[in-house]
């Protein structure tokens, strides 16, 4: 396994990696994972494309990312041919106006937050489907909806109309009009960070850095880390 793990690595070399990464995310540790994989292979070439999930969702597709690092409540096994390494968690929080009668709690539940407008990102129709259900599974009914174009639109719309987002803890480090806004914890909830690539895809880049970190052979819906990022 070494010798043919040391073979696959050294064919790195010369190659090129493509990575998607959600905002907010670029200071998880995995950050230095790609770069200290680099630095072993001086001739690769790594490209890291910050963006919102949805593009990111969109360009893994196409093909045009081998890799995706995303927040994810629900699992690929949703997706044929998608594999996923979960490589954290992070906390969920709730993003309310300041104005609102959520805000003088210091932790909310799901449940408290069923029945409020909730605003978010548009989704493709079996991502919104995927989403929602594992929300009702956790106490979270979304039965008011309101959908923006950006991450900057749902802050404006909170601010100043009310209503609130759900958010894992690194993604509230781009969150506009904080001036306005009050994040507040949901109660025993992680989210998953989650490394996503396409099975069909053969860059030998892409598999040696998942081999590298151990994540091609722990890759699966039952893949779970226990660090809190």
């Amino acid at each position: 396994m070494a010798a043919s793990r040391a073979r696959a690595i050294g064919s790195a070399e010369e190659q090129k990696l493509t990575v998607g990464i959600m905002r907010g995310l670029e200071s998880i540790p995995f950050v230095e994972q790609l770069l200290d994989f680099q630095a072993a292979h001086p001739g690769l070439e790594i490209q890291l494309t910050p963006s919102h999930y949805k593009e990111l969702r969109e360009l893994l597709r196409d093909g045009q990312l081998d890799l995706t690092v995303v927040t994810e409540l629900y699992s690929v096994e949703g997706y044929p041919g998608r594999r996923q390494h979960c490589i954290g968690q992070a906390a969920h929080y709730a993003v309310v106006n300041r104005q609102s009668h959520l805000a003088r709690f210091s932790a909310l539940t799901n449940a408290q937050l069923t029945g409020e407008v909730f605003c978010t990102v548009p989704l493709a129709k079996d991502s919104w489907n995927l989403f929602s259900h594992t929300l009702e599974e956790k106490g979270l009914k979304t039965q008011r909806l309101i959908f923006r174009d950006s991450l900057e639109a749902v802050a404006f719309e909170i601010a100043f109309h009310g209503g609130y987002t759900i958010l894992a803890e690194p993604i509230l480090r781009q969150l506009p009009f904080t001036k306005y806004l009050v994040t507040i914890p949901i109660e025993n909830e992680l989210v998953p960070i989650n490394l996503v690539w396409n099975e069909s895809n053969t860059n030998p880049a892409l598999h040696s850095f998942l081999s590298s970190i151990g994540a091609e052979e722990n890759s699966g819906r039952d893949t779970v880390s226990s660090q809190v990022l």
